[in-house]
């Protein structure tokens, strides 16, 4: 159990080290509104993100909001998200 709770720990700060470095200064600044994120039943650390909702924490603090998205399989779940660009 310590095991999968490091591994989210990790995967939540790699997530926040990634928004950071993605971040943009200066006058043109785009804000990302929303993001979109993909669970499967085979993936136990994206079923834990959304049932205890440490996704949304972390994004809220940056007034992100965050959307789920089954996933069939991770073709499926990149082809989708791809086809979802605003």
């Amino acid at each position: 159990m310590r095991k999968w709770i490091a591994f989210i720990a990790v995967m939540i700060g790699a997530s926040l080290i990634i928004t950071a470095c993605g971040s943009a200064k200066g006058e043109g600044k785009d804000t990302l509104d929303k993001v979109v994120l993909d669970y499967a039943y085979y993936s136990p650390t994206s079923l834990a993100l959304k049932e205890f909702g440490w996704a949304e924490e972390v994004f809220e603090e940056q007034g992100i909001e965050v959307e789920w998205v089954l996933s069939h399989g991770s073709n499926k779940a990149l082809e989708f998200l791809n086809s979802r660009k605003n």
